[in-house]
């Protein structure tokens, strides 16, 4: 576009955001009652909500060749890991479960109060009852045996470094030899491999096990129960979390259990954001204030904190009804609206405070959206265009998270022209008659209220009421 063309297009806006100002200021209630029905509508959208806890989903590149490669593995070498399960040929690793132990003095694992105590965990974790609160296992104790992945004879996986415990005795006492990474079985003929079993593992000139330093067990979980699976994790940590051994530590590690913990560190960033809007809301109240305690607008400041957050509430709540899931970390878009409704309010304000004060109301409120109008909406724009742009990125993280922010900058922009600007034009009403314009009530009230101590007349009467001040 030439010069001319974009000189033109500004004088376009410039005249609309007039008018559009000169209706805020006639009929301020109308756009504050449109912006709170906007806000429940979107508000609607979290009985809606969905939530994506998923790691490989998020955090995978669509089209990266690790997921391209498990793709091919998975159609060209097809597995039945329900009842017919093959380790060899497990890919699945989101329904696999793996516990860490380790000797809590950390010290060598290689001994027989430790295998005790693991070959005792082992079968409490097998035992562990869990139930369903809704769908076709609602309502049944189910075990792990019930949604473990079954060889043919119907068995679940049994983890093979446990049998060392008859043995360990033998070992202790170095009457019995382990080969490692892997040995084997003269009387089954099977070669037993001990390399994901035992881990920093020390050998000897021969490759004998001399000592270990954790024990690893796996629990391979069948994919026709992918969707009641967090219920047994949920009660898996609970078990491991609340026992208590007198020679072991126990760690998990499942991807469920990493979209658990993920979510857990975003709703610690709530108490945060509460925080934060107060120090906020202090912050703008003194800000947006005057000279003057007719004409001061401290009151916009802390509505424009308010409308901030609602902005980031109506995004997210909007986004559900395009099913778009939200991941944990985009709670941290609530904060960037913080600051970007808030930039927003300073220019309406600094605005304000530049039209004529001898106009009429309606006639300072199309002065002011004249221009802060342009300066907004550039602003605004500019902000869902480059989230828009990172949404194309081929993550889906990014994508979440990038249009989550693009739609709460979008209902920032509306809210924030809509809102706040009503809320001038309100306080600014209150001026001619004249009312305080901190505490609501009229001027000569008020300083009869606070005429003493001094402290109270200093800080919200001080100023004298004069039309011309800005």
């Amino acid at each position: 576009m030439t010069a001319i063309q974009l000189t033109g297009l500004a004088r376009v806006l410039k005249k609309n955001f007039h008018r559009l100002g000169i209706l805020q200021g006639t009929y301020p209630w109308l756009f504050i009652l449109g912006s709170i029905l906007t806000f429940i509508f979107c508000f609607c959208g979290f009985f809606l909500f969905t939530i994506e806890m998923d790691f490989v989903t998020l955090f995978s590149v669509t089209g990266s060749p690790s997921l391209l490669n498990q793709k091919f593995i998975e159609s060209t070498f097809p597995t039945n890991n329900h009842d017919n399960f093959e380790i060899k040929r497990f890919t699945n690793v989101k329904n696999t479960n793996r516990l860490i132990i380790t000797a809590i003095d950390n010290s060598n694992i290689l001994r027989q109060d430790i295998f005790n105590e693991v070959v005792e965990l082992d079968k409490i974790i097998r035992e562990i009852e869990f139930q369903v609160p809704e769908g076709p296992y609602s309502n049944k104790t189910l075990k792990y045996k019930d949604i473990c992945s079954k060889y043919a004879d119907g068995k679940c996986y049994a983890n093979p470094v446990l049998k060392l415990s008859k043995s360990m005795t033998l070992l202790e006492e170095n009457k019995h030899t382990l080969k490692y990474p892997f040995e084997f079985d003269v009387f089954t003929g099977n070669i037993v491999e001990y390399a994901s079993s035992l881990g920093g593992a020390e050998v000897d000139s021969r490759d004998f096990l001399i000592s270990a330093k954790a024990i690893a067990l796996f629990y391979f979980n069948s994919p026709k129960y992918e969707n009641i699976l967090k219920y047994w994790e949920t009660k898996l940590m609970d078990v491991i979390s609340s026992r208590k051994f007198t020679n072991i530590k126990v760690s998990t590690i499942s991807f469920n259990i990493m979209g658990n913990e993920m979510l857990k560190t975003a709703l610690y960033a709530i108490p945060y954001f509460v925080y934060c809007s107060v120090f906020m809301g202090f912050f703008a109240f003194i800000t947006c204030s005057y000279g003057d305690c007719v004409v001061t607008k401290s009151w916009v400041g802390v509505i424009g904190l308010i409308v901030a957050t609602m902005s980031g509430l109506a995004g997210f709540g909007f986004c559900q009804y395009f099913g778009i899931p939200c991941a944990p970390p985009s709670i941290a878009i609530l904060y960037v609206i913080l600051g970007i409704g808030m930039d927003d309010v300073y220019v309406m304000l600094e605005a304000w405070k530049r039209s004529d004060p001898e106009r009429t109301v309606a006639q300072r409120m199309g002065e002011t959206m004249e221009h802060a109008g342009i300066s907004i909406t550039i602003s605004s724009l500019t902000n869902c265009i480059c989230f828009l742009i990172g949404a194309a990125a081929p993550l889906k993280f990014s994508y979440y998270f990038c249009m989550y922010a693009a739609a709460c900058v979008f209902f920032d922009y509306v809210l924030t022209v809509s809102v706040v600007g009503a809320v001038i034009v309100l306080l600014a009403r209150g001026e001619a008659r004249p009312l305080h314009a901190v505490l609501f009530i009229p001027f000569d009230t008020a300083a009869k209220l606070c005429k003493s101590p001094v402290f109270f007349y200093t800080t919200f009467i001080t100023g004298i009421y004069d039309v011309t001040t800005i």
